[in-house]
């Protein structure tokens, strides 16, 4: 039995931050042997407070270094309570500590649902979200570490409620530097799990690695042999497997492996555990990727720990999606009726320059453009797509390097460059989905796998960090992608895309219309597909939900993708001004994003009527 978690997307020490299905929630870290504390960057800090319910609880008791004995309490009525941290210089940000919670007339409501915000101005509207509470409560005077090193120097630490009206309290906040934290890290927390069965009724396999010791994986009674696999998704140099039994430790052993086969597995050495926790120690001077727990007979496993002197992966990398605020898609394929015609000659007459222009002055922060689709001419060359086809180049790549030339004029204009490929071989074009081994998006071949993660490769190798995304639509064979035991799955795909630029973002189209984000389908997405046919916020279980709404979805980013006009390229317009902006500004300030299909020209011009929507979209967000 097969059970993949699902990651939350690139962070430092994962453990102490964790998401739920369908809310986003974090967690008191509960580490304190693994994560080494380091110097305090607030000796030269000053503290700022919306407001304070008391003289006993205002803001500097958060700085008082009372520990839990004092803290800050907005006062009623605050409508969005704030607490604010000046550290006077820009410092470059390793680990942010809270602890949460009144001794007096303690609320539940005032540790759940905020924010922490890394800015270099006051009003952090240039800032990163560094650590979010979803609606339910940490528990009273939990610590929950922001361990987070994003990149940059920042000044300011923010803490935000995110809904109105409800109180925050927050008994001390320690904010360390890069450079004072020390390892190792937990690495191991909310990766992808596999277990060779569960307890349907009682447990789920992520129960195992939630970064949660209250909860615990069961095998089902008749495993006579229980065996728990952790993904760390790439090789790591390995301190320690710590292992929290709840019952039955029976022959518990630990092993490493550089493949999900164990075909060359390595047993980690018991070593001296404590407060309950047993202790394992990986050979030194290597790297591995799988991490397995076996046991004999029944066991209750609450947390499976895996430490690494090696931090784990980047800031998140659809932090700067909601800042864009929205987005536009691009149907420029040869099959649409003002398209046809020589496609050399159709590319190679796309104005580059004039889009660009067009886009700052609809106030666009990313475009995403179709390399191609079913016709099966794209709009850039590709060695490996002729070789394996075997076109001749311009045959059926255009000569041009459109994305290219594209992203250097967007660039000049402060907009990133996302790109789109179908998921499927071009279905009007028999010899290349012969040549692909391609049938049809059920059943995507291990050998199409391995000839379309190449093809998409050579063009992420070559565009690298002018290309910030990838939109994969047609992945509708979900079972084609999910054995991460195969050779070609959605992790390969995603590291294919990933090829030239290890920060794209990526999301993967597997149910076509009205796929908002519920489904997302692996943790190697970072954002929802989110394709839907109308922008209706009066159905929000599917469309846009009520703010404030968690900007995840599992662990994709909520996105949402539909047009503009009528239907897919379509030139008219169909929303009114202030909807459109509303609708925007409600999914920004939850941490979404909104891109709009709209009609593209063969010289690069849009839709006269479109343009002008923007530009008044532009307008009053800008307001």
């Amino acid at each position: 039995m097969l059970q993949i978690d699902d990651r939350i997307g690139r962070i430092r020490n994962a453990a102490c931050y964790w998401l739920t299905t369908a809310t986003l929630s974090s967690l008191a870290c509960a580490l304190p042997a693994i994560a080494q504390p380091g110097a305090d960057l607030r000796a030269s800090a000053s503290i700022t407070a919306s407001s304070e319910r008391s003289p006993a609880e205002m803001a500097g008791k958060v700085l008082d270094g009372a520990g839990t004995a004092t803290g800050w309490h907005s006062a009623p009525g605050d409508n969005r309570p704030t607490l604010q941290i000046d550290m006077k210089t820009a410092q470059t940000v390793g680990r942010i500590d809270l602890f949460l919670g009144s001794a007096v007339a303690d609320n539940p409501l005032s540790r759940a649902n905020f924010e922490v915000i890394l800015s270099n101005r006051s009003d952090f509207e240039d800032g990163v979200v560094v650590c979010m509470q979803g609606g339910t409560a940490l528990a009273l005077g939990a610590l929950l570490q922001c361990d987070w090193p994003v990149e940059g120097r920042y000044r300011y630490v923010t803490v935000r409620k995110l809904v109105e009206m409800q109180p925050l309290a927050i008994n001390d906040l320690r904010i360390q530097s890069t450079a004072s934290i020390k390892g190792p890290f937990v690495v191991g927390t909310r990766k992808p799990v596999y277990v060779s069965s569960q307890d349907e009724d009682k447990t789920e396999a992520e129960f195992a690695n939630d970064g949660n010791p209250d909860t615990a994986w069961m095998p089902s009674a008749s495993d006579a042999r229980p065996t728990l696999t952790i993904d760390l998704m790439e090789a790591y140099p390995l301190d320690a497997v710590r292992v929290s039994v709840g019952s039955g430790a029976k022959g518990l052993q630990v092993m490493v492996a550089d493949d999900l086969a164990f075909t060359r597995p390595v047993k980690a050495a018991p070593a001296a555990g404590k407060d309950g926790w047993l202790s394992f120690a990986p050979p030194q001077g290597a790297a591995y990727r799988y991490v397995r727990v076996v046991a004999d007979g029944m066991v209750a496993i609450k947390e499976v720990e895996i430490a690494s002197s090696r931090p784990d992966a980047r800031p998140l990398r659809t932090a700067w999606m909601p800042k864009a605020r929205y987005g536009v898609f691009l149907h420029y394929l040869k099959d649409r009726a003002d398209l046809k015609g020589d496609w050399n000659k159709t590319v190679a007459a796309f104005d580059v320059k004039r889009f660009a222009t067009q886009m700052r002055e609809a106030g666009v922060g990313y475009v995403v453009i179709t390399m191609g689709q079913n016709s099966g001419y794209y709009i850039a060359p590709n060695a490996t797509y002729d070789r394996i086809t075997g076109y001749a180049p311009g045959e059926r790549n255009a000569l041009r390097d459109l994305p290219m030339d594209l992203s250097a004029a967007l660039e000049k204009e402060g907009i990133r460059l996302m790109l789109y490929s179908s998921g499927g071989a071009p279905l009007r074009d028999p010899k290349a989905t012969a040549a692909l081994d391609w049938k049809d998006n059920q059943s995507a071949s291990q050998t199409f796998q391995a000839h379309w993660e190449a093809i998409l490769a050579e063009w992420s190798a070559r565009y690298g960090d002018k290309v910030s995304g990838w939109w994969i639509d047609g992945m509708y064979c979900r079972a084609c992608y999910s054995d991460m035991s195969r050779p070609h799955n959605y992790n390969t795909l995603a590291r294919a895309l990933q090829t030239g630029n290890p920060d794209a973002v990526v999301a993967f189209n597997t149910a076509g219309i009205v796929t908002w984000g519920p489904e997302t389908p692996t943790h190697a997405e970072d954002y929802t597909s989110g394709e839907i046919t109308v922008m209706n916020r009066s159905k929000p279980a599917i469309r846009l939900r009520p703010m404030p709404m968690p900007p995840f979805v599992k662990q994709s980013r909520w996105h949402v993708l539909s047009y503009l006009g009528s239907y897919w390229g379509d030139d008219d317009v169909k929303y009114r001004d202030d909807y459109l902006a509303d609708y925007v500004a409600r999914a920004n300030a939850g941490g979404g994003a909104v891109t709009f299909d709209i009609a593209i020209y063969r010289d690069g011009s849009i839709a006269p009527g479109q343009f002008e929507q923007l530009k008044a979209l532009k307008a009053k967000l800008d307001r």
